[in-house]
């Protein structure tokens, strides 16, 4: 799931005051004891991870990726961040070489993130797509953090580009 959301900070804590207990409290009520958070904003989705942990709020146990890595131009900046600053900001990071790749894995380590995510979504054709070598870098220090890393793919993509994901090491 996608947890939090707001156009901007206090949208955000305003959300996270009115909507979201109702929510958590609803996953607990169904059944579900554990949530993946995908695509949230740092230090947001931790906080509100740290909250649950220490009981303050009632609650799935949370497992969370931070903002996800995403290619110049690529989704969600140029679909649901389009016309939001704070998700720009906030929601992804773009990733243009190697070493920002390893960079940006080591800020969610840091973070305690439970996992890493990349999106490989061509947005109908239109954005050029992190070459393999970026992702190979994403996938080595994912790892080599001790952490999985796993993938957001377009529906208009095919079998064989996530057997050619698989085959770069991702989870």
């Amino acid at each position: 799931v996608h947890l939090l959301s707001g156009e901007d900070e206090p949208s955000l804590r305003n959300f996270e005051r009115t909507a979201l207990p109702k929510i958590m409290t609803g996953f607990i009520s169904h059944g579900i004891t554990t949530v993946r958070s995908t695509s949230d904003p740092l230090p947001y989705i931790a906080q509100l991870r740290d909250r649950l942990e220490r009981g303050q709020l009632v609650g799935p146990r949370l497992l969370i990726t931070g903002p996800i890595s995403s290619s110049p131009g690529g989704h969600p900046a140029t679909t649901v961040c389009r016309d939001n600053p704070f998700c720009r900001q906030m929601g992804f990071r773009v990733i243009e070489s190697e070493e920002q790749a390893r960079q940006v894995v080591r800020e969610l380590s840091r973070a305690k993130v439970d996992a890493v995510k990349v999106v490989i979504d061509d947005v109908f054709g239109k954005v050029p797509a992190l070459s393999d070598a970026v992702i190979s870098a994403l996938v080595d220090e994912t790892h080599r953090t001790g952490l999985r890393i796993i993938a957001h793919l377009s529906v208009t993509k095919d079998v064989a580009t996530a057997r050619g994901l698989l085959d770069l090491g991702v989870d």
